[in-house]
């Protein structure tokens, strides 16, 4: 039997800039304590990074049009960190920006390419071959981040909804 959880916290920005005002040292405290509660997240998601380059090919050098070297593969600058954003929710053209109020981050010159290819289908030959072969050999588009929230994000969610109530309830806000 499975159950579905899931969480919505309204105003949660908001406390956080009137604290960040209030008191920067709490504020930033709580983003301490934020990374602390996805530290098994991003272990999990860090232990999914290949070493090497993911497909042979990736070791050669590759140009975009206009101009960025995105390859020979640097796996070492990529990178998964856990953070809390403060931006504004803004609107542009009917559709919402800035909702996530915590995240996890994957980042990196090639982060995207190994994370996410495959997930639309590809318009040339070689961007379909490279997808099939991507997903052959390390699965469906989402390698890194989703995988590794499945894996660790029950142990996660209990101690953000702590987390929350605690900002929350501060009397200073």
């Amino acid at each position: 039997m499975t159950i579905n959880v899931t969480m919505e916290v309204v105003g949660i920005k908001d406390a956080l800039a009137k604290l960040n005002r209030i008191d920067k040292k709490l504020r930033m405290q709580i983003t301490k304590d934020f990374r602390e509660v996805m530290q098994p997240v991003v272990e999990e998601a860090q232990s999914r990074l290949p070493f090497g380059a993911p497909l042979s090919g990736m070791d050669r050098k590759w140009t975009t049009k206009s101009g960025y070297q995105i390859l020979p593969w640097s796996g070492a600058d990529d990178t998964v960190t856990a953070s809390v954003s403060g931006k504004k929710v803004r609107e542009f053209a009917g559709f919402q920006q800035n909702l996530g109020t915590f995240y996890a981050r994957y980042k990196g010159p090639t982060a995207v390419l190994f994370d996410m290819t495959g997930r639309k289908t590809p318009k040339t030959d070689a961007g379909k071959r490279f997808a099939n072969n991507m997903n052959a050999k390390h699965g469906p588009a989402s390698r890194v981040l989703w995988p590794a929230w499945q894996a660790a994000g029950d142990k996660v969610v209990d101690q953000v909804r702590e987390l929350v109530n605690r900002v929350i309830s501060d009397p200073r806000l």
